[in-house]
């Protein structure tokens, strides 16, 4: 994860600006102003800065969820730092520029060269009939709905700085280069998230948390002239440590009230600026459902599932936002606005400055595929929950799945009840609602060293259940039964290298695929395989066979390093014993782990390879392919390495 150290780094792009006082040595981006902000109205904010952004660009990229794949995400508009794309990086919002250089969508310009972006929101397209347009491909086309943003006259202010504790006085400045991620893209109709996180409503409710908390968790239908409007708020509260973490929200919390008084958790102490999105659509004849003329129909990008009248879209909203403030910008809208109690409108940072106007940038739109989900989930290619799983507090087990059609299946990387290692097979298909769930099966089989072109396996006894949900596509709750013994797991991927995977679903061929990342077997050997994760120049080996009396075993390869050749080599090793499944509260083995032996891997292509072991004096080379538990024509997993760009932040 990113840490506080590589703050260092982004802190070299602030350049001369950094060595002068932008206040008293004048800056392009200031504007003188007379004009005082009042203070903030009862039972409203308690501090806060309003800015107007204009729209800068669009496209398939997310450079904190899928960094270095263009292409891999939902459509997202966004504004700010007109280069964002799949490649940015934090340190990109501190580059040297020359003086006035246009850099930003948004007021302040070079001062405030954050990044943001959310999922474009859609409507149907109709046409003058009032019929249902088809796209090129045959499918129901859709349209983007404008946001109200624009120059300081004719927008409405879209972002908001503002205080989330009651004790102003403890609000510091966010550091340069921290991410953060508002909001759940995961997020399916009949769990709508909580409205202090993200919400909708019509601008006509006048509604207000104060007076008439009238909002709702999905698009409602706004009838035309009116405007549909939603608010999106980030997490404030920060751990002190880390610029992002691995699901891109664990090192940002929200404030707690305790006692009536709301503050930061003990987990993370740290005080920020909260940011808030606040934007306004207008319903106009053009995009309205011609029927209703209102916002009926209407989706998100993000949203995974069919929108209807029963289930209206909007349940995925999420923001990102990355910081590229200049740090006395940042500290001025702080102590001028915020900790004075001030509501500060148009820039204005209260100290007699305001921040310069806002551009437009590009404002390039993207063609609308599969809905805004981009390369597209039932359209040949989608987003795929292949990983392997695990939870950073509990190391020493994880859960590797090879998400294949409609099938998720599962091995899972234990101990027993004697404390010996022992791997599990689950066999998980989609319901109705989006989740998997399945049975979980228990094999025997032949001792690895004598297994020699029949099946592996002797025996295969199911000994449970389990549900599977993914509320991200980085987040998974793991839900089994067995033995009596019912308990839920809260797991994330495993990622050990900024060239961390993103995998997709495809039903072409995988043959020039580089990422080996997946499950493979040797189709004559059934019951036994590789799981394998691969990032950057790595790979992480799981391997499952059989020990002695045919009982279920695994060992590690953690790490194979890629070789000169192509091939990647390292050490095996094998816990001696763990802490039993139902039991794992922490570290479920002791590490290091004991060494067994040495493993390499030679991939003649990218769908079949050689996998060669030395253990305990046996040497074996094994024909390897990717595991295959779908029909034809059904969508298998297809990983592509991230980027690792040049300066990259520290990750430890």
């Amino acid at each position: 994860m990113l840490r506080l150290a590589a703050i260092a780094f982004v802190l070299l792009g602030l350049n001369s600006q950094a060595q002068s006082n932008i206040f008293a040595d004048g800056h392009p981006d200031l504007i003188p102003t007379g004009v005082q902000p009042a203070p903030v109205a009862p039972n409203s904010w308690r501090g806060i800065l309003r800015i107007n952004c204009d729209f800068s660009h669009a496209a398939y990229d997310d450079p904190l969820v899928h960094p270095g794949n263009p292409g891999a995400a939902h459509y997202h508009n966004f504004y700010g730092f007109f280069d964002t794309d799949a490649f940015t990086r934090s340190e990109a919002l501190y580059a040297d520029l020359p003086t006035g250089q246009r850099v930003s969508s948004c007021q302040g310009n070079q001062l405030n060269r954050s990044a943001y972006w959310v999922p474009a929101l859609l409507a149907p397209l109709y046409d003058d009939s009032g019929v249902r347009q088809l796209d090129a491909a045959g499918e129901p086309a859709w349209q983007v709905v404008d946001a109200v943003v624009g120059n300081d006259e004719v927008a409405h202010e879209v972002f908001y700085y503002s205080a989330a504790v009651d004790d102003l006085s403890a609000i510091s400045a966010p550091p340069p280069g921290l991410a953060i991620i508002a909001g759940v893209a995961g997020t399916q109709p009949g769990s709508p998230q909580p409205s202090s996180v993200a919400r909708w409503h019509c601008q006509s409710w006048n509604a207000s948390d104060a007076g008439n908390p009238d909002f709702r968790g999905f698009i409602p239908e706004c009838v035309a002239p009116d405007r549909l409007r939603f608010d999106l708020f980030f997490p404030s509260c920060w751990n002190g440590v880390d610029l992002d973490s691995p699901d891109h929200h664990s090192h940002m919390a929200y404030p707690e009230t305790v006692a009536g008084v709301s503050r930061c958790p003990a987990s993370h102490p740290v005080a920020l600026p909260r940011v808030s999105y606040h934007y306004a659509f207008g319903v106009r004849p053009e995009n309205a459902d011609p029927q209703t003329r209102s916002s009926r129909g209407w989706r998100l990008a993000a949203d995974g599932y069919s929108v209807s009248t029963a289930t209206p879209g909007g349940y995925s909203l999420h923001g990102d936002w990355i910081n590229g403030w200049h740090p006395e910008a940042m500290q001025a809208l702080i102590e001028g606005c915020i900790q004075a109690a001030l509501d500060c409108h148009d820039g204005n940072l209260a100290n007699g400055f305001r921040l310069s106007g806002t551009a437009a940038g590009v404002q390039q739109a993207q063609p609308i595929i599969n809905q805004g989900l981009g390369s597209g989930s039932a359209h040949g290619e989608s987003t795929n929950y292949s990983y392997t799983y695990w939870n950073p507090d509990q190391p020493g087990w994880g859960l590797q799945l090879t998400h294949q059609g409609d099938l998720l299946f599962g091995t899972w990387y234990t101990y027993a009840e004697d404390g010996l290692p022992m791997f599990l097979t689950v066999e998980a298909q989609r319901q109705e609602d989006g989740s998997f769930a399945g049975p979980i099966f228990r094999t025997a089989g032949t001792p690895f060293a004598q297994i020699n072109g029949s099946a592996a396996f002797t025996a295969v006894t199911q000994v449970g259940e389990a549900a599977l949900v993914f509320d991200h596509t980085s987040i998974l709750s793991f839900h089994y039964q067995i033995g009596g013994v019912s308990q839920l797991r809260s797991l994330q991927r495993f990622i050990f290298d900024s060239a961390a995977p993103v995998c997709i679903g495809t039903s072409g061929t995988r043959a020039a695929a580089d990422n080996y990342s997946d499950l493979w077997w040797n189709e004559s050997e059934p019951g036994w395989g590789l799981s394998l994760a691969h990032q950057g120049d790595a790979i992480v080996l799981l391997w499952y066979t059989y020990g002695a009396a045919g009982r279920d075993q695994w060992f590690s390869g953690s790490v194979l390093s890629k070789q000169a050749d192509g091939s990647f080599s390292g050490p095996l090793q094998q816990p001696s014993s763990g802490t039993p499944l139902a039991q794992i509260v922490a570290a479920a083995t002791d590490f290091p782990l004991p060494p067994r032996g040495q493993a390499s891997l030679r991939f003649s292509d990218g769908e079949s390879g050689i996998f060669e072991y030395e253990v305990d004096g046996v040497s074996q080379a094994k024909a390897i392919s990717r595991f295959v538990a779908v029909a034809q024509g059904q969508l298998l997993p297809l990983c592509t390495g991230g980027v690792n760009p040049p300066n990259a932040l520290e990750h430890d």
